[in-house]
């Protein structure tokens, strides 16, 4: 089997995991309007949401930062996993202690104790491993039972919120403790052969993990503000338009990441000495044709209902605009993804985060007297001067190494 063979089977498997999670807590969600619990669907998305964020902040980005270290046969795995446990032990007890004692939270400390729990759980998420050893199958099947525990105990319980999140938990935990199963043997191997005898990348190791959360948090945080200052500045009708047009948008970008992922421990074989953007996009031509397959599709299918008058003109105008500024995010990216195997993850993490904080800005000030078009106007640009910035960081530490 060749190795675009292999990555696309690869691509299969995490998309498969995504649909089987995802889709059955959409399918969750419809029976629940279904019974008429709108409420309940918004109250469960929000709190689902902020655990399934608890979850891969405690990964410390080691869905790439572990297939990295793997690669480069060095202690820093090690350190890796020992910097992960410690930190995610001292935010469980955050959690604990934040949960047990802040008064006006404790109708939701049960809430934050299962909080600390996936936490602890985070930590043993070798998703990265998987895909280092083209396991991928494990590793995306296994990311659905959280969301399909949670669908189920939402849907059949009596208290639904707090027994959703227990679900969610019971499902981390479980896939936590198969993922240790399945990989036992190969990490305490390599925690004996390596240990952690030399220093030299702590610090590093350190910088890489952090930084990578900060600009995930600062991400995150942009996808969730940005239609806040909509909805204040615009009405809720216009931010239902953003937010409906900016969700298949994402999910686009969710397929794109998957294929980035399966795509991801190829771009060890170029050579950073040799930095090319050609070789760099032919090198991840899987995630490439992905995105451009789905922009592609839907700008035919937004053209074609604009032609019938099918109807939800503004919606549909809206898709048409973040399509194409996809196509920014689809090549900055790349970029993104490569300054991880660079070694530049503090770099990386520096640019993103001063870039989307300035975006959030401009759009505050902004929004409400240009409209959704000063939005697509600063993503655009976001993404184009950040790609630019990575391009000749790139550039730099090329010439620096040679």
């Amino acid at each position: 089997m060749n190795m675009q063979a292999v990555k696309f089977k690869e691509l299969v498997f995490i998309m498969l995991g995504f649909c089987l999670g995802q889709g059955s807590m959409f399918f969750a969600q419809t029976y629940l309007i279904y019974q008429g619990d709108i409420g309940l669907v918004g109250q469960a998305g929000i709190t689902i949401g902020l655990f399934s964020l608890i979850y891969w902040f405690s990964d410390f980005g080691g869905v790439y930062l572990l297939s990295k270290y793997l690669s480069d046969n060095s202690n820093r795995f090690n350190y890796y996993l020992c910097v992960r446990l410690v930190s995610n032990f001292f935010l469980c007890l955050l959690m604990v202690v934040v949960g047990g004692s802040v008064e006006y939270l404790e109708s939701y400390s049960f809430l934050f104790y299962l909080g600390g729990i996936v936490f602890l759980s985070g930590s043993c998420n070798f998703a990265g491993v998987f895909d280092y050893k083209k396991k991928n199958k494990f590793a995306g099947l296994l990311q659905a039972i959280p969301w399909v525990l949670a669908s189920v105990f939402l849907v059949f319980s009596g208290n639904p919120i707090e027994y959703m999140c227990l679900g969610y938990v019971l499902g981390v935990v479980l896939i936590s403790f198969v993922q240790v199963l399945l990989c036992r043997k190969y990490i305490v191997g390599l925690l004996d052969s390596k240990g952690l005898s030399s220093g030299t990348y702590f610090k590093k190791v350190i910088g890489e993990m952090y930084s990578y959360n900060l600009s995930f948090l600062v991400t995150q945080l942009f996808g969730r503000v940005v239609p806040i200052f909509v909805q204040a500045s615009m009405g809720q009708a216009v931010a239902g338009t953003y937010i409906y047009a900016k969700n298949i948008i994402n999910m686009m970008s969710q397929f794109v990441a998957f294929a980035r992922r399966a795509d991801f421990s190829s771009m060890y074989e170029l050579d950073k000495a040799k930095f090319c953007v050609v070789e760099l996009i032919f090198n991840q031509r899987l995630s490439f044709i992905v995105g451009f397959l789905g922009f592609s599709l839907l700008l035919l299918l937004s053209l074609i209902l604009i032609l019938i008058d099918f109807g939800y003109r503004d919606i549909i105008i809206t898709l048409v605009y973040l399509d194409f500024v996809f196509l920014f995010y689809l090549v900055s990216s790349v970029f993104s993804q490569y300054m991880i195997v660079a070694d530049m993850s503090f770099a990386r993490g520096v640019v993103q985060t001063v870039f989307l904080l300035l975006g959030m800005i401009v759009i505050y000030f902004f929004v409400e007297d240009y409209g959704l078009e000063v939005i697509y106007f600063v993503e655009a640009a976001l993404y184009v001067m950040s790609g630019l910035v990575f391009w000749l960081l790139l550039i730099r530490e090329r010439k620096e190494g040679i």
